[in-house]
């Protein structure tokens, strides 16, 4: 697919696959909510992808020939049009701003209700495309995907996860997810599935405007062995209850002070803190680890994600390629990113043979990117660190 389709394959794939699925007042309205090509801002948007599609000629001819068999024989020109537009742009568009990005998929989000151009993202491809979008603003300069070797491991075994161009300069980016504790990954995926989804923080924000709310539950919660109970009946509920009682809660600064509810219905206890003056509004589930053994914990993980890339960074290096190691918290609130990076120097002192076989590592978050390794340099005695952090900090007042 990356092969056919460049970087953007996974939009540019779930574009054509609303197109096939499209209803016939789907089809006709595309051409109802065409822009103007001649003279709009849409027009302006074309005239800014033209310089980049050279460099995805392939990708851009498949997107169109695609999009025009999806769209099938019954046509009309301007629906051909717009619809081949979208698709070649799509190729392109992890080197569009966020306004001409959002200039382009409107109309046709708009045409096709179902469209949703991340719905075959996974973690890993947030993940790559969100830290290339933060050295970029950080930097100042162009950080995009090229390539995606790995495809999932669809290519093979021992393929690096992405070559990025950073600046005119090309990278082989590993990307790992540092979780801190076992089967962190399945319970994230069940909490995603059966929490998340309800729109729990979405209906606390609508209803408390101007909190910052923090909800806990146990991790056992899905541990068939511990507790059995029926989610799609207990979850619901514990919505109701939390939407009931949020208002209740006494406000403590920077939710520092847990309420515990045992809810009616509810198996399982749930902790609700609150500030007022935020717009964060957070659930989650219960931090397993003391904080008396939380360093000893992240150091391994550390270590462990270093050794266990470094063989795809050796081959990299092999092969003249400058090398980068991003490794992603997958952390809670209290765990934060600069306790991984401390514990990054602490891991550093004892792994300098292994690190020499990457020249940059990175770690970041669900809104950050910080070095913590450039050349021969580690935090702590890194400036650079501290130049970005500033930087991210300018941008995000």
């Amino acid at each position: 697919m990356f092969a056919r389709f460049g970087p953007n394959a996974r939009q540019v794939e779930a574009f054509l696959k609303a197109i096939q699925e499209a209803t016939k007042e789907e089809i006709t309205r595309i051409g109802t909510v065409s822009p103007n090509f001649k003279n709009s801002e849409f027009r302006e948007v074309i005239d800014r992808c033209k310089p980049l599609w050279p460099d995805r000629y392939a990708a851009c001819q498949a997107a169109i020939e695609d999009s025009k068999q999806a769209l099938g024989n019954n046509r009309t020109e301007i629906q051909e049009q717009f619809v081949t537009t979208v698709a070649a742009m799509l190729t392109v568009s992890d080197r569009l701003s966020l306004h001409d990005s959002l200039v382009l998929t409107s109309p046709i989000e708009f045409a096709l209700r179902r469209f949703n151009r991340y719905a075959c993202y996974n973690p890993e491809d947030f993940a790559i495309e969100r830290f290339c979008s933060e050295l970029s603003k950080i930097e100042g300069h162009e950080v995009y995907v090229v390539e995606r070797p790995d495809d999932r491991g669809r290519n093979g075994d021992g393929l690096i996860d992405a070559i990025i161009s950073r600046g005119g300069k090309k990278f082989a980016l590993e990307h790992t997810a540092l979780y801190i504790y076992e089967d962190q990954k399945k319970q994230d995926e069940l909490f995603d599935r059966h929490v998340r989804q309800l729109g729990i923080a979405e209906e606390v924000e609508t209803n408390y405007p101007g909190y910052w709310v923090r909800v806990i539950f146990p991790l056992e919660v899905f541990d068939t062995s511990k507790f059995k109970f029926n989610y799609g009946t207990v979850f619901p509920l514990l919505k109701k209850s939390i939407l009931e009682e949020v208002g209740k809660v006494k406000a403590s600064p920077n939710c520092s002070q847990f309420q515990r509810f045992n809810f009616v219905g509810i198996p399982f206890p749930v902790w609700i803190a609150r500030t007022p003056f935020a717009t964060i509004y957070w659930i989650e589930q219960g931090r397993p680890i003391s904080r008396a053994d939380l360093p000893i914990c992240l150091d391994e993980i550390l270590a462990k994600a270093i050794k266990g890339n470094l063989q795809k960074l050796r081959d990299a290096k092999q092969k003249g390629e400058n090398r980068l190691l991003l490794l992603e918290a997958k952390t809670e609130l209290e765990i934060t990113l600069l306790q991984f990076v401390e514990s990054f120097g602490r891991v550093a002192v004892h792994l300098k043979t292994e690190l020499r076989d990457i020249d940059e590592v990175f770690l970041s978050n669900s809104i950050s990117a910080l070095p913590v390794k450039m050349g021969s340099r580690c935090y702590p005695d890194l400036p650079e660190f501290n130049e970005y952090k500033d930087k991210w900090l300018a941008l995000n007042p």
